[in-house]
């Protein structure tokens, strides 16, 4: 009994740090402060919060792409870039916004601005904190 409740907090322990759900809120970052291949020109007018881990960036011919961790919660994740895109300077084009609060879930971002297309999603998979959330962005200049 006390052996399967120590499991029980330690697991719930682990999952928490894993899914970044110990953050209250995001702070306001760029993409630019991060150890990233993509411009500084570009990445400064990217929002970021300040908490996110950088797994991977590239540049192609055709644009430059990041995969990140958001390291926040999945509801702090859907403010923040709702609320930063346009405060960065992006026209957003199109947002979706899922409903489902639980289970896998993605939400996606596509704006203008800075003489580039921007798409970011986000992806989160179980309860309403979300949990092994991934995010991509994609930018691609305007021609």
């Amino acid at each position: 009994m006390i052996r399967t409740l120590y499991l029980s907090i330690v697991a719930t322990l682990l999952i928490g740090l894993i899914a970044g759900c110990g953050s209250d809120s995001a702070s306001d970052g760029q993409l630019s402060q991060f150890d990233t291949r993509i411009p500084d020109a570009i990445a400064q007018h990217v929002p970021m919060p300040e908490q996110a881990n950088i797994r991977m960036s590239m540049v192609r011919d055709d644009g430059m792409s990041v995969m990140f961790a958001p390291g926040i919660s999945w509801p702090d994740s859907l403010s923040f870039f709702s609320r930063a895109l346009p405060a960065h300077g992006w026209t957003v084009d199109e947002e979706d916004l899922p409903s489902e609060t639980e289970g896998e879930r993605e939400a996606f971002w596509v704006a203008q601005g800075h003489d580039h297309q921007l798409r970011i999603s986000i992806t989160a998979f179980g309860g309403e904190q979300g949990f092994n959330m991934t995010g991509f962005i994609l930018l691609q200049p305007e021609e």
